[in-house]
């Protein structure tokens, strides 16, 4: 009678742990939650120290009960008259399970999958058609940022050679202005040599007498 007393319904069960009778059957089913069942009245029920190993896991409130030494007392028939009363949750009185429910339940569990991972993968896809017009948009603001580079590095170069020319005309209007300033120099002493000639000129055509009265 030791060990009965810490077999309890799944109805009892989900009241010490403050959740519903199907979430415990479902964690039976599960694996999740150990069940046993009752060769006498085919009903499903769960130990409390599985029960209370499953709540932690699951973050469940768990009240353990405490038993009196009425409850100690109670006889198997009285067990069985307490597990009578979970009518929803216990197997029926019948050679098997009711498979048909359970398969019902795995077909609906898959196709809930099936429809998630449609879902999933439609958000791969959405992923990886955003990933590559990324890398599309990375590849064209790549080669944009090339040429505007060759361009200004072109930009460059030209501005240098504008300034070499013009350093370089500079440089040629300048010894041009000097050749310039020493051949007005030049023609300026060519000038007054060719005053001077043409004094010596007219001097030496005067006739010969009036040199003389000059001379007198």
């Amino acid at each position: 009678m030791g060990k009965e007393q810490d077999l309890i319904s799944f109805e009892e069960a989900a009241k010490w742990c403050n959740t519903s009778a199907t979430t415990i059957w479902e964690a039976a089913e599960s694996g999740l939650l150990l069940a046993e069942k009752n060769p006498v009245d085919q009903s499903w029920r769960v130990r409390l120290d599985d029960l209370e190993r499953w709540a932690k896991c699951e973050n469940h409130p768990f009240n353990r009960p405490e038993f009196s030494p009425q409850h100690e007392n109670e006889t198997e028939q009285e067990l069985l008259e307490d597990e009578a009363t979970s009518l929803s949750f216990h197997i029926p009185n019948s050679e098997a399970p009711d498979w048909a429910d359970f398969q019902e339940r795995l077909l609906d569990r898959l196709e809930h999958a099936q429809r998630r991972s449609v879902v999933l993968e439609l958000q791969l896809r959405q992923t990886q058609k955003l990933l590559c017009e990324s890398n599309d948009s990375k590849l064209q603001h790549e080669a944009e940022l090339k040429a505007a580079q060759a361009q200004t590095e072109a930009a460059e170069k030209a501005a240098r050679e504008a300034r070499d020319e013009i350093e370089q005309a500079n440089s040629q209007a300048e010894v041009a202005r000097q050749e310039a300033a020493r051949a007005k120099i030049e023609l300026e002493s060519l000038k007054t040599e060719m005053s001077a000639k043409e004094a010596q000129w007219a001097e030496m055509r005067k006739p010969w007498y009036k040199k003389l009265f000059r001379a007198v």
